[in-house]
């Protein structure tokens, strides 16, 4: 009875966790920047030092070691950049802020997604599948009922859960900072929720309950990145099914893509269309985040091993100011008064790339972006024997996260979330001796792709 109420309490800790993914607008961001946008990595930090002194951290994964490995090398070429830094008169405090404890700042960052990781192996490794997967489809759920809530109280709805507890958003945001950023999150817990109502719970009415879901968000919502993310998915799981059109469950399959192609093009293109047009000619946040991401990159290619966590400080805003003729050249009415506000600010406010790879390019290069990219494909590759038949939502949700990453979305704990499910249906997990040690999990790094014979 006792055991049982242990694994009860700590599968309500998951689910916990997993819920908390939902909210990126938390009002900590007022106090500790963008580390506090979520709950996450403050709880995650403080509840990996409880289990570890507990003895209760002793599994890892390939998967977690590599990601760790790319942040000690990070952390290494931080340490290093403060020693160059006198000899090209780069001063200690840029934008306002000292780069010691910048790197602190993004030190602890990263190092919450892998206290986060290894939080959810060590307490949910030994869960079956149905188990890890529900608090998605609940999750799911919950987004649903936030979303018809947030459409009846607009643009006054949930603005105490707000940083900006004043402002007024007349766009379904959820429970994070603006619309665009509810795209990978509905992404991520919609695929699980299919693959867990139609796949593992064989339950057709629980995944008509989903898309029912799905098709309320895409109606309601205003995220431009959500309705070209509709797009993309629609065109990539039309040249998937295409070879099964000659049967006829494929020549049905096929008329129903038609059908919602028709739907896509007289519908949600021409919304979409307008609403990016309508950006481009009288705001600036769009070209603002192409040149931030197009200036990312580029330092990551003038140094391709990387300049640290807080050189950018001084080395983004900069290249910045020097290229901003890219953008005289362009053949369009582009504004570029925000990228000058930006650069020339004299704080650190908002002055990063809009994307989590062209921002982490500067850290670590493109060939840590590189590695990064292969690390997730490889995770992916792993777990692929075990998906079956769901393997196709997997492979378009991974070309989907790896599009966002590059060029539109930050590293949420959603993505984080989801690489733990292909952790668990990999099931390579490794015994460890571990003490209280960030980031030092294990010197072998051998990757392993060990099939599960636990039942699905």
């Amino acid at each position: 009875m006792v055991m049982l109420d242990t694994n009860n309490k700590l599968y309500w800790l998951y689910s916990f966790l997993i819920f908390l993914t939902l909210y990126t607008d938390s009002p900590l961001s007022t106090y500790l920047g963008a580390f506090g946008e979520s709950m996450l990595p403050s709880i995650s930090l403080c509840l990996y030092i409880l289990f570890a002194l507990t003895n209760r951290i002793n599994r890892t994964d390939s998967f977690v070691r590599r990601f760790s490995f790319l942040i000690k090398i990070t952390t290494l070429l931080s340490l290093i950049a403060f020693f160059i830094y006198p000899i090209f008169n780069i001063g200690y405090t840029q934008l306002g802020e000292s780069l010691f404890v910048k790197f602190v700042k993004l030190w602890l960052t990263f190092q919450a997604y892998i206290c986060y990781l290894l939080l959810l192996i060590n307490i949910a490794g030994d869960y079956t599948i149905e188990r890890i997967l529900k608090p998605f489809f609940w999750g799911f759920i919950g987004l649903t009922i936030i979303l018809l809530i947030e459409f009846y109280q607009s643009p006054f709805a949930f603005t105490y859960l707000h940083t900006l507890h004043a402002d007024i958003y007349y766009r379904i945001r959820l429970l994070t900072p603006e619309s665009s950023a509810t795209a990978l999150m509905l992404e991520v817990f919609f695929v699980l929720s299919v693959f867990y109502t139609y796949y593992i719970r064989q339950s057709k009415f629980l995944l008509g309950v989903v898309l029912i879901c799905a098709g309320l968000h895409i109606a309601l919502s205003g995220s431009k990145t959500l309705l070209a993310i509709i797009c993309i998915s629609g065109i990539l799981l039309f040249f998937q099914r295409a070879k099964y059109m000659f049967s006829f469950r494929g020549l049905l399959v096929m008329t129903g893509f038609v059908i919602g192609g028709g739907y896509v093009a007289s519908f949600i293109l021409p919304k979409l269309i307008e609403s990016s047009m309508n950006d481009l000619e009288n705001y600036t946040s769009v070209v603002t985040r192409f040149y931030s991401i197009f200036i990312g990159y580029s330092i990551g290619i003038c140094f391709p091993l990387g300049t640290g966590f807080q050189t950018y400080m001084y080395l983004f805003p900069e290249m910045m100011r020097n290229n901003l003729f890219l953008i005289d050249m362009i053949n369009m009415p582009l504004r570029p008064d925000e990228i000058i506000s930006l650069a020339t600010s004299g704080d650190d406010n908002a002055v990063s790339a809009k994307s989590f790879l062209g921002q982490s390019s500067i850290y670590w290069g493109i060939i840590g972006t590189y590695f990064f990219i292969k690390n997730y494909v490889k995770l992916y590759s792993c777990s692929r024997p075990n998906i079956g038949q769901g393997n196709t939502l997997f492979r378009i949700l991974l070309i989907l996260i790896v599009v966002q990453l590059l060029f539109s979305s930050g590293l949420d704990y959603c993505v984080v979330a989801l690489f733990f499910v292909h952790i668990r249906i990999k099931n390579d997990y490794k015994s460890i001796n571990l003490k209280i040690r960030w980031g030092n999990f294990s010197s072998d790094q051998k990757v392993l792709c060990k099939s599960s014979n636990t039942k699905q």
